[in-house]
C-alpha cells in the first residue's frame, strides 16, 4: 500500500523566479548589490568590517544569510554557530497534457512534486556531508524510482534529464538562527530554516529588523539565538 499527501490549500512558486522578481524590486528601492566575494574581519571595538575587492567598508550592521554557508562565513571573525549541511536533489520535468497540477507528497518516498508552470518538479533525499556540490547519482536516481512506485505511468525514463542538487542549512534542534553574535554584536544572523527558507523569510526579516532596530525582542527568541548551543557546553 502506498500513501501520498494532497496538499490542497497550499501554496509553492518557483524560487528561481521569485528571486529575480525580488533582486528587481530591491533594486527599485535603491539597493545596491555587489557582484563580487565579501569578507568579514574584526575591526576592533566588537564590531565587524566588510572586505569587498580590496575596500573597506565599516557598516554600523552585517547581516548574514548565507544559507548553507552562513557557518563558513561567521568563521573568518573566529566564532562558530552549530549549523550542518542537509544535501536534497531534484529533476525537473517538461509538462505534459494531465501531468500534477497540484502539490503532492508522496510520503513513504519520501518525495515532493511541484508544478512550476512549465515544468514538474521532483524532490526529495537528505545526505550530510559538509560543504558538498557535488552530484551522487545513486540518490538522485532513488527519487525516480520513488515517483515510479507511486505512478507506475509516468514517463520518468523517456527524459535524458541531469540532477540538481540543492544545500539546506540544518540545525540540531530544527529551529533557525537568528539573533546577533555575542562578540560582535553588529552581526546579526539569519540561517537554518532547513527547507522552509522562504515560507519563513517574512518573519525572519522581521526579526532581524527588530535586533537592527534595537527593538525589546521577545524573551523565546533565546531559543534561537545563532550561539545557543555553545552555552551548553
Amino acid at each position: 500500500m502506498q500513501g501520498g499527501i494532497e496538499s490542497r490549500g497550499d501554496a509553492h512558486l518557483d524560487p528561481a523566479k521569485f528571486t529575480v522578481a525580488l533582486h528587481k524590486a530591491c533594486q527599485q528601492a535603491g539597493v545596491e548589490f555587489v557582484a563580487s566575494r565579501a569578507w568579514l574581519r574584526d575591526r576592533g571595538s566588537g564590531k565587524a568590517r566588510v572586505i569587498v575587492d580590496g575596500s573597506f567598508i565599516d557598516p554600523d550592521y552585517v547581516v548574514v544569510a548565507a544559507g548553507a554557508w552562513t557557518g563558513e562565513v561567521v568563521k573568518q571573525l573566529g566564532q562558530n554557530i552549530s549549523l550542518q549541511v542537509g544535501k536534497g536533489y531534484g529533476f525537473d520535468f517538461p509538462v505534459e497534457q494531465d501531468w500534477l497540477t497540484d502539490t503532492l507528497y508522496m510520503t513513504d518516498a519520501k518525495v515532493v512534486a511541484t508544478p512550476m508552470g512549465d515544468h514538474v518538479r521532483v524532490a526529495g533525499t537528505m545526505g550530510f556531508s559538509g560543504i558538498d556540490e557535488s552530484l551522487n547519482q545513486v540518490r538522485a536516481g532513488g527519487i525516480l524510482k520513488g515517483v515510479q512506485s507511486f505512478f507506475p505511468d509516468w514517463p520518468v525514463n523517456e527524459f535524458d534529464l541531469e540532477p540538481w542538487q540543492g544545500m539546506r542549512p540544518m540545525t540540531p534542534d530544527g529551529l533557525p538562527h537568528i539573533g546577533a553574535l555575542r562578540k560582535f554584536p553588529n552581526v546579526v544572523v539569519a540561517t537554518g530554516h532547513a527547507m522552509q527558507g522562504i515560507s519563513l523569510a517574512p518573519r525572519t526579516a522581521q526579526l532581524v529588523a527588530g535586533v537592527i532596530a534595537d527593538e525589546t525582542m521577545p524573551e523565546w527568541m533565546n531559543r534561537i539565538h545563532p550561539e545557543r548551543f555553545s552555552r551548553l557546553g
